[in-house]
């Protein structure tokens, strides 16, 4: 749903026309000028008319399953993402035009800080400090790993690197 008119009215956005699919929007996300990105498991799209029109990215992010998408909230032509060739691993991506094209990986599943079972799940930029960015990994339990893994990702310059802060995972099912 959309509005226009800070919530007086509504107009639905309907996902088989945005992916062209019948995949499900997993995450939107609107900037301040109005433009909004729609990650689906199938591509990243967006709109720079308020959902009429979607176009989908292009560069390093085609053909990757789409989980996560975060603009900058100081300056909307900064989009970062977070895709996967599939099943296992994935890799954070940056857009400097919007979020029309994506160039190379800052971050990828195998190499630190991320740990090779461990999927990106999820990004976010400080709105105080657009230079600090936020990310989430996660790993299922493993012969390897009984208890899976979790953690969060921290970087002061915006992507170039990373610092890590392992989350205990606690078992509360048995």
């Amino acid at each position: 749903m959309l509005s226009e008119d800070a919530g007086a009215t509504w107009r639905y956005v309907c996902e088989p026309y945005l992916t062209g699919t019948g995949v499900s929007v997993l995450v939107y996300q609107a900037a301040s000028n109005g433009e909004v990105v729609a990650a689906h498991q199938d591509a990243l799209s967006r709109s720079s008319d308020l959902g009429c029109s979607w176009t989908r990215a292009t560069g390093s992010i085609s053909g990757l399953i789409v989980v996560d998408a975060f603009i900058n909230p100081s300056n909307p032509s900064s989009v970062l993402a977070i895709a996967s060739p599939g099943a296992s691993g994935g890799m954070l991506l940056a857009s400097s035009d919007g979020g029309v094209s994506f160039g190379p990986a800052l971050l990828r599943s195998g190499t630190p800080p991320v740990n090779a079972d461990e999927r990106l799940v999820s990004v976010e930029i400080a709105a105080s400090a657009p230079a600090v960015v936020y990310a989430t990994t996660f790993a299922f339990p493993s012969a390897s790993s009984p208890g899976g893994s979790a953690a969060l990702l921290r970087s002061g310059d915006g992507g170039a690197t990373w610092a890590r802060f392992d989350l205990g995972l606690a078992r509360r099912c048995r």
